[in-house]
């Protein structure tokens, strides 16, 4: 497994050869040969995700593994982007909070609502004015939204009609809660969009299991409709809108932002000596390089072709300079295996900030600047937009 190591702190994962690795550990990586009956696999599954790789084909191992627990079986020889493809499943499973926003003029109600599903692990955010349900949706991100249908100031359907005039919240999940007994008003709730409608009074633990069930099922849609196929990064037009929404937080806020633009050097060579097999796998090798070494709070985008795009919040163009520079001398060294033996691929970077540009389209232009300047000079560097400005 030396090899199997070296090859995953390339990627910047921390390897530790040795069972337990902490409370941090994404996950415990067994070789069949080392834990024939299991035994040490299921030592580890009460704390741990465990992967076994195997040459067993056998299916009633593989019976015995899933009633034990394991979380993956890996063939042998190892498959290094099926076994990163786990490594971020599990990545994802642990970062992602799952979010509902409350709807509701009662607070006593809404207050109830929300510690049920806290204790459900889900965090949510209440407001009794739906007046402000705009601007929460775009400061909070829900990921589904309980509206009550009756409600002074707006009722929930003008509430949630104007929600949907905005596009990135056309696939948003509302559930309606009402007791409201009328059928005409139930199905127009549901012409525009209503995921759900509850008649009130409802039971709490009713309530719970339909909502975690409706935001388990809007977060996998989600993936789908959001997501490049091939690295499972966020596309291109879901990569702009959200910086969009990420600009315009930060202007708020007055909190720093990068963002970043990421080239694969010399790609077309790499598709034409190897073939589109490899540089396919090269992408996805990157993509993964890239989630497994930023933070879970990190927006990153397959931008087009072989350009990554890259929102780092929270951090000066500086600071997301250095950290790129650092995934990018790790990821110089990593050797894909090829037909002509193992190569390297190197990347280029152009980082601006905040302070660069005034809108979306400029500061993607600042980027794709230093960008520029950056294969200018050689290419396998990171540039800031201050240095593209004057190189």
């Amino acid at each position: 497994m030396t090899d199997l190591s070296q090859k995953l702190r390339s990627l910047g994962y921390e390897v530790a050869c040795s069972p337990g690795g902490g409370e941090n550990c994404l996950a415990a990586v067994i070789h069949e040969k080392a834990d024939p009956e299991l035994e040490l696999a299921a030592s580890l599954i009460a704390d741990h995700k465990v992967i076994v790789l195997c040459e067993n084909k056998n299916f009633d191992f593989r019976i015995k593994a899933a009633r034990l627990g394991v979380s993956a079986l890996v063939q042998l020889p190892v498959d290094l982007i099926e076994l990163e493809g786990w490594f971020s499943d599990f990545d994802r499973n642990q970062q992602v909070e799952s979010k509902v926003l409350i709807v509701d003029d009662d607070d006593i109600v809404a207050e109830a609502y929300a510690f049920a599903l806290q204790e459900r692990g889900l965090r949510t955010e209440t407001l009794s004015n739906p007046l402000r349900t705009g601007q929460v949706v775009d400061d909070f991100c829900p990921d589904l939204i309980v509206m009550d249908l009756d409600m002074p100031e707006a009722n929930g359907l003008d509430v949630a009609k104007a929600l949907r005039l905005s596009r990135p919240n056309l696939s948003l999940p509302i559930l309606f809660l009402s007791a409201e007994r009328n059928e005409e008003i139930q199905h127009e709730a549901r012409q525009i969009g209503g995921d759900d409608f509850i008649t009130k009074p409802v039971d709490l633990a009713t309530l719970t299991d339909k909502i975690c069930i409706r935001v388990s099922r809007a977060m996998e849609l989600r993936k789908i409709m959001e997501r490049d196929s091939l690295t499972g990064l966020l596309n291109h037009v879901n990569f702009k809108e959200r910086l969009a929404s990420e600009v315009g937080r930060s202007r708020r806020t007055g909190a720093p932002m990068a963002v970043c633009l990421l080239d694969l050097d010399h790609f077309k060579a790499v598709n034409d000596t190897f073939g589109h097999q490899v540089g396919d796998r090269v992408i996805q090798m990157f993509a993964n390089c890239l989630t497994g070494s930023l933070r879970s709070v990190d927006v990153i985008a397959r931008y087009g072709g072989e350009e990554f795009g890259l929102i780092l919040l929270d951090a000066t163009p500086e600071q997301g300079a250095r950290v790129l520079d650092g995934i990018r001398r790790s990821f110089s060294n990593f050797l894909f295996d090829t037909d002509e033996g193992p190569q390297t691929v190197t990347f280029s970077g152009g980082v601006c900030g905040l302070d660069d540009a005034a809108t979306v389209e400029g500061l993607l232009g600042a980027a794709d600047a230093a960008l520029y300047e950056a294969k200018r000079q050689g290419r396998n560097r990171i540039v800031l937009h201050s240095q593209a400005e004057n190189p």
